[in-house]
């Protein structure tokens, strides 16, 4: 049974230490879940304001080219341009300080030849306008794909190439003269834009991409963004957001292959996408650096609990087995008692075992068939009450306290149950705790036939004999 109990605490102890790592674990895991969650919404949460940043920046420039636009157009002198062109051409130039962002100013006709410039030497040249875009109507205005080389895109000879320098492009802004087929005609840098976009984000580790609502790009800024000109109509956001939804954010698929964190947001006048890019590893090894102090905290438990359930395993093993000790030795000594109670029984002498006054604490039975009555009667009174009167004072003489240490020895007689009268040799030894007596073990030698038989031993050696008995023998 205690074999079973032994095991059961054992196997507690291992349990409980196994739930209190599984738990541990587990709440590793949720922290790490909620942790990975908060970042990944940080991080979105991120990249949509700087969406709503760069494209307040994007309209605002744009709208800035379109109130310039208009006013030049309000301007604009159908007639003199054919007489005095320098007057336009100083119009132009003067206008073109107030916009930083725009490399020039340009009037063509409707067969794109330059009538007006604020480039020198541009007049006269003719413009390939297919490659600025879809042209307005007479009053409004239009913003072209990206254009490659920093100046208008001249035809060299009737149907030729265009000049380009790699590299350099701009983005067209074309507005219709509302009276004349005259087109207004602004190339917007995109470098504004990639700046201000680097500036925003002041992360390498994140894209953005001004594009038009073909998904081309006009602009773009990061380590690993495309090429100003790239087509990026597959785009997830193009296929599964636009044009229903003005802006959103979401983890999925993006410009690179694997998971990426994408947020948009359309223009609020123009035809414009705002594009903010960050690789999902990013999001993840920011994860990461976060949770390696929780994993490191977690193993640190998780080995404190280890040894704790390993401490405490041993302990019970060694409790268990200091009570088996325990038992096997109680167990010895209950044996030992029944062997010291039978071998008792078996003696023929009276032994016994008093307090410090001699009073009587504990009784063979021998007693008990010599004096007729039950060891709980003999109990509790003084040895000296059960001799014979005359001999009492021997037997008081044997727990006196003064005496030295050794083996005190009297002789007295004692009534038996059926009345006869019978001698005994007693002899007791003091039972001591450092120097005071706590009480006396001793026994009793029935000489009466000794005596009435003639041959008894002398006194001397029946005291030795006592001393033999009483020195050798283990007492109650």
């Amino acid at each position: 049974m205690r074999q079973w109990a032994d095991n059961l605490n054992s196997a507690a102890a291992t349990v409980a230490g196994a739930v209190l790592g599984v738990a541990t674990l587990v709440a590793l895991v949720a922290l790490g879940w909620y942790e990975y969650r908060e970042i990944i919404r940080s991080d979105l949460e991120r990249a949509e304001l700087q969406a709503r940043v760069l494209e307040d920046h994007a309209t605002r420039s744009f709208g800035s080219v379109s109130v310039l636009m208009t006013l030049l157009d309000s301007q604009l002198n159908p007639s003199s341009l054919s007489q005095a062109p320098e007057k336009t051409d100083a119009i132009l130039t003067q206008a073109l300080a107030a916009l930083p962002s725009v490399r020039s100013l340009s009037v063509l006709n409707t067969n794109g030849y330059v009538l007006a410039s604020s480039e020198p030497g541009q007049a006269g040249s003719q413009v390939a306008l297919a490659q600025l875009g879809p042209l307005p109507a007479a009053g409004k205005e239009s913003i072209g794909s990206y254009v490659g080389g920093r100046k208008l895109p001249l035809l060299v000879e009737t149907g030729g190439k265009p000049a380009a320098v790699p590299g350099l492009g701009f983005i067209p802004v074309l507005r219709a003269h509302g009276s004349a087929p005259l087109y207004l005609v602004a190339l917007v840098n995109p470098d504004s834009f990639s700046g201000y976009q680097s500036l925003t984000l002041n992360d390498s580790a994140r894209n953005a991409y001004l594009l038009s609502y073909q998904g081309t790009v006009l602009a773009a800024s990061g380590a690993w963004s495309l090429a100003p000109g790239t087509q990026m109509g597959a785009h997830h956001v193009f296929h599964a957001y636009l044009p229903r939804t003005e802006h959103a954010s979401y983890v999925g698929n993006g410009t690179e292959p694997g998971r990426t964190l994408v947020a948009f947001r359309l223009s609020r006048t123009r035809p414009l996408v705002v594009l903010v890019e960050q690789a999902h590893q990013v999001s993840v090894a920011r994860w990461f650096d976060t949770m390696r102090w929780f994993g490191t905290a977690a193993l640190v438990t998780l080995a404190f609990l280890a040894g704790m359930t390993t401490v405490v395993h041993r302990s019970l093993r060694a409790r268990d087995n200091a009570l088996r000790l325990l038992d096997d030795a109680r167990l010895d000594l209950v044996e030992r008692e029944q062997d010291l109670r039978v071998l008792l029984r078996s003696l023929q002498e009276l032994v016994f075992r008093t307090d410090a006054r001699g009073v009587l604490t504990n009784v063979n039975e021998r007693w008990v068939a010599m004096r007729g009555e039950q060891v709980g009667q003999a109990l509790n009174q003084p040895l000296a009450a059960a001799v014979e009167p005359e001999d009492r004072a021997a037997i008081e003489a044997l727990f006196c306290r003064q005496s030295g240490a050794g083996v005190r020895t009297a002789s007295a007689r004692m009534r038996s149950v059926n009345g006869k009268l019978h001698r005994f040799d007693f002899a007791v030894v003091a039972l001591t705790i450092g120097d005071a007596i706590t009480g006396f073990a001793g026994n009793a030698i029935d000489v009466t036939e000794r005596f009435g038989a003639g041959h008894c031993l002398d006194r001397e050696t029946a005291v030795q004999a006592a001393r033999q008995r009483l020195t050798g023998r283990a007492w109650p």
